[in-house]
C-alpha cells in the first residue's frame, strides 16, 4: 500500500460520513411523510437504515485505527480487520434489500400481469450481487491483507457483485 492509495481511502471515509448524513435526512422523511406504509415496507426500510448504522460504525472505527494510533504506518493501513465485512458483506445486503425495496414499489405502481417481470429480474439480479458481495467478503476475509486481495477469485466475485 503506498501513499497514493491512502488519499483517497481517507476521502472515502469523508464521503461515507456525508451520504450517512443525507440518509439519516431521508429515513427521517419517510418517517414522517409516510405513517401509513405497511409494516413490512417500514421494516424494510429501517432494517436497511440499520445496517447501515452498523457499517458506519465499523467503517469509522476501522478508519481511527488506521489513522489515529496507527498514523503514519503503512501496516495499520493494510491490515483491515472488518473490512471483509463492513465493506464487502454489508455492502451487497443493504444494496439487495434496497433493490427489493425499489422492485416492489415497480410491482405497485404497474400491477398489470405482464408487469410482474421487470420486478422479478430486478431481484434475481440483487440476490446475484448480494452472492457475489459474500463471496468478496468471504475471499477478502481469508486474505487478511488488501494487498492479498488480487487473484483471479477476487475478480470473479467482484465482477459477479459488480456486474449485477
Amino acid at each position: 500500500m503506498t501513499e497514493r492509495t491512502v488519499g483517497p481511502l481517507v476521502v472515502s471515509y469523508l464521503l461515507h460520513w456525508g451520504l450517512f448524513g443525507t440518509l439519516t435526512t431521508q429515513v427521517y422523511l419517510f418517517f414522517i411523510e409516510f405513517p401509513y406504509d405497511s409494516r413490512g415496507l417500514k421494516a424494510l426500510v429501517y432494517t436497511a437504515y440499520l445496517a447501515q448504522v452498523a457499517q458506519t460504525f465499523l467503517i469509522t472505527e476501522s478508519n481511527f485505527r488506521a489513522f489515529g494510533p496507527g498514523y503514519g504506518q503503512v501496516d495499520a493501513v493494510e491490515n483491515e480487520e472488518t473490512m471483509w465485512f463492513s465493506g464487502f458483506v454489508l455492502s451487497s445486503l443493504i444494496a439487495c434489500i434496497v433493490q427489493f425495496f425499489y422492485a416492489n414499489h415497480i410491482r405497485t405502481v404497474d400491477p398489470g400481469p405482464g408487469s410482474r417481470i421487470l420486478p422479478y429480474c430486478i431481484s434475481v439480479l440483487a440476490l446475484t450481487q448480494l452472492g457475489g458481495g459474500i463471496a468478496t467478503g468471504v475471499i477478502a476475509h481469508q486474505a487478511h491483507l488488501l494487498t492479498n486481495l488480487f487473484g483471479r477469485e477476487f475478480y470473479t466475485a467482484t465482477w459477479i457483485w459488480n456486474g449485477a
